[in-house]
């Protein structure tokens, strides 16, 4: 299981981060299961943010 904090070493923020956390989604596997439409409901995270961290989130799991 990743943590969501990973996600700082792939150049996104950590305000981003804890953004996501403050809704509940603290692993890689959450994000990967949560929708763009959900994601970009969560305040403060712009489509182009959501775009960023699945593509992210993507690699990552390419590279497991």
């Amino acid at each position: 299981i990743l943590d969501v904090d990973e996600l700082q070493s792939h150049g996104i923020n950590v305000s981003d981060i804890n953004k996501l956390k403050s809704n509940g989604i603290c692993t890689i596997k959450a994000i990967q299961m949560t929708t763009k439409r959900n994601l970009a409901k969560v305040k403060g995270l712009s489509e182009t943010k959501v775009d960023k961290i699945k593509e992210v989130v993507g690699t990552m799991m390419v590279n497991i």
